[in-house]
């Protein structure tokens, strides 16, 4: 998954419980916020992929909103909070899930970066009118991507460990069996 804002909320537990079914492995690069992050929760190991673009890849988590008035939905905050309690195993703490699901606006967003690629700031919790300058963003001290749950590993995923493998040649013995 890569530069994706967002979406549908509906539409993204649909897509995550197809990655969820099928065991599917899920990797990010770059942006990958609200819908885009549930999905990639649904994976069952989680990765960043490894880039020169590591410090600038990031994933956002906030509370659900209507998408044509940007109002902050709170009833939509109890599934999106078990979800990723679930998705975690438990290990996203509850202050810092409170902190990103009840947010006082649309654009308000919890920004977590892989360990040390962005300096000593693995979390950023941003108000929407700070999240072009991730400066002057909160900052969270304590935790990062693995001990939250939201990576199942720091190793990050090679391009190369993408491409498909060549099938073996099959051997005279198994072919001489087929006829």
């Amino acid at each position: 998954m890569a530069e994706s804002s967002g979406g549908d909320l509906g539409a993204a537990y649909a897509i995550a419980q197809f990655i969820k079914d099928r065991k599917i492995n899920t990797a990010v690069q770059g942006n990958c916020f609200s819908s885009c992050a549930v999905m990639f929760m649904a994976g069952t190991e989680r990765r960043m992929l490894a880039s020169k673009n590591l410090a600038r890849t990031r994933l956002g988590f906030h509370g659900p909103h209507k998408k044509q008035t940007r109002e902050v939905s709170t009833e939509g905050i109890p599934k999106l909070r078990e979800w990723l309690l679930e998705a975690t195993n438990g290990k996203f703490p509850e202050e810092l899930l409170d902190q990103a699901m009840y947010i006082n606006r649309a654009g308000d967003m919890m920004y977590f970066y892989y360990p040390g690629a962005n300096r000593a700031i693995n979390i950023r919790f941003c108000k929407e009118a700070t999240v072009a300058y991730p400066e002057l963003c909160e900052t969270v001290q304590g935790h990062d991507l693995l001990s939250v749950g939201i990576l199942t590993t720091a190793e990050l995923l090679k391009v190369e460990d993408l491409e498909p493998q060549a099938a073996a040649p099959a051997s005279k013995e198994a072919e001489s069996e087929k006829k």
